[in-house]
């Protein structure tokens, strides 16, 4: 319900009417079950608020831990890997996800247009994804960095590769029930920037495994940004600690909570 304005505007208020018509069909579906379990405090939130009474929350959202532990870090690793040309003096700031309006991507080629030039110089920016905005995301970004590379869809296999490759992990999405990427990225060992919105406030440790801004804020943006990308230190601090953070997120972690839910409703 949440992403229903961003891919269809009706006239004459209808919005508001479908959403409250498929609100009350989803309640009615969900509430004959004897659970209904989310993985974020939001999600949990918002349903309930909907008017589903048997919300149960728990991690059961995760990541394969052994794919990013067989990854191999070289001085050249997306020219090896996507033909790219050397990057290692860059700091390459990853995107991963559709490029369409609801990921928030106006809000990013705004913000970065901001970036002063002895920073923007410093950058790669490196986008997994494609989408109606692709064109426009790459014509503007282009004009802060020659180094905008679109690499399109890639495989879900290749996501270790990519971020583990990267520095810094932005995803500028308000409507995220979980974030997914943002627990691949923190268990990829690099920090990610992030609004105060959604279902990543679980998952980012504020100020110790990445930052969260306020959201539409690009001041706040621009200045947290701005702190990892001319600070290694840093970086890698935050980065070893979204590591650790991302531990609990492993299928194996995933699997115990569910079995666990399971376990205590039969017994």
């Amino acid at each position: 319900l949440d992403y229903l304005d961003d891919y269809l505007q009706l006239p004459f208020g209808l919005n508001r009417i479908v959403k409250q018509v498929l609100g009350s069909i989803f309640v009615k579906i969900y509430n004959s079950y004897d659970f209904t379990l989310v993985s974020s405090s939001i999600t949990a939130q918002k349903i309930k608020q909907l008017g589903i009474r048997n919300t149960l929350q728990a991690k059961l959202l995760g990541y394969d831990a052994e794919r990013f532990e067989q990854v191999a870090k070289t001085a050249n690793s997306f020219g090896d890997r996507y033909q790219l040309p050397l990057l290692h003096n860059k700091i390459k700031l990853i995107f991963i996800g559709r490029l369409t309006p609801d990921k928030g991507r106006h809000f990013t080629l705004e913000t970065l247009a901001q970036l002063p030039p002895e920073i923007s110089d410093r950058l790669a920016i490196i986008i997994a994804g494609d989408g109606t905005l692709k064109t426009e995301v790459e014509q503007k970004l282009q004009q802060l960095t020659s180094d905008v590379y679109l690499l399109g869809r890639i495989p879900p296999q290749a996501i270790p590769e990519l971020l583990t490759y990267g520095d810094i992990f932005v995803t500028n999405s308000e409507k995220e029930s979980k974030g997914l990427t943002v627990i691949e990225a923190a268990s990829a060992g690099i920090p990610t920037i992030a609004p105060r919105a959604g279902g990543v406030i679980d998952t980012i440790a504020d100020g110790e495994s990445g930052w969260l801004y306020q959201p539409q804020d690009r001041a706040d943006f621009l200045s947290k940004l701005t702190s990892l990308i001319t600070n290694e230190d840093l970086r890698k601090s935050m980065g070893a600690t979204a590591k650790e953070v991302a531990q609990q997120y492993t299928w194996e972690h995933c699997v115990d909570n569910l079995i666990g839910i399971w376990q205590a409703e039969i017994i």
